[in-house]
């Protein structure tokens, strides 16, 4: 897993003197308080970065080899223990990008 820095945008918003990011990107490492606030409370868009994307398809192809075994896997295996056609299959869950 990689460890890409995440650089907020910093633009005009602005409370009580603190600058908030205008977009908050999202990497694989950690958000900063700020990044966290300008989200929750001043509704600032959050994007994925490029190498977070590739993680999120690297864990997913884990996650479907996983699914795709014939022997379970706990909090995995896309069918019921008792066979309750209610679990919905890992293949109908769709993963990706929102733009």
């Amino acid at each position: 897993m990689g460890g890409d820095a995440v650089v907020p945008n910093i633009a005009s918003t602005t409370n009580a003197g603190r600058d908030f990011p205008s977009t908050v990107t999202v990497g694989t490492g950690a958000v900063s308080f700020d990044e966290v606030v300008a989200v929750a409370r001043h509704g600032t868009p959050v994007v994925l970065s490029v190498a977070a994307e590739a993680e999120i398809n690297v864990s997913r192809a884990v996650i479907d080899a996983l699914a795709d075994d014939t022997a379970p896997h706990y909090g995995v295996s896309p069918r019921s223990p008792s066979g309750n056609p209610e679990w919905r299959q890992l293949a109908d869950i769709f993963i990706g990008s929102a733009g």
